[in-house]
């Protein structure tokens, strides 16, 4: 138990004394590695697609996973963990939402119980934390 607090607290932490900024860069060059070493761990190739897709790479990596990820790293510096955390089980719904205009999908009954389950579940969370 100690030592579970003592993540949780080092990770809460981590923030506090790291700019939005270096935060953010010492997070994506770890994962970055992580997930070369994983790729090529699991000979997946790395080359051969065609150049729309690169295009889309580097807009998904720009628009969502830089600015989310700085709005994150900067949500960390200002409210505690436990508010940050549980808001971003969010993001998941909000994609499901958005792809029904944006691409056309369809959700399924359960999708949409299970995002509303899980929108109820933030909302408790939040009721329940005094920032």
């Amino acid at each position: 138990r100690y030592s579970r607090i003592r993540h949780q607290w080092h990770r809460q932490r981590g923030r506090e004394l790291l700019d939005s900024l270096t935060y953010f860069w010492v997070a994506s060059a770890s994962s970055a590695v992580v997930l070369l070493l994983l790729a090529v761990g699991f000979r997946m190739p790395l080359t051969g697609y065609p150049a729309s897709s690169y295009l889309n790479f580097l807009a998904m990596g720009v628009i969502t996973q830089v600015f989310g990820y700085l709005a994150v790293s900067y949500a960390l510096g200002r409210f505690p963990a436990s508010i940050v955390a549980p808001t971003l089980l969010g993001q998941p719904v909000i994609t499901a939402l958005l792809a029904v205009p944006l691409l056309g999908e369809m959700l399924a009954p359960g999708q949409i119980l299970g995002g509303a389950a899980v929108l109820a579940g933030v909302l408790i969370v939040h009721r329940g934390q005094s920032i």
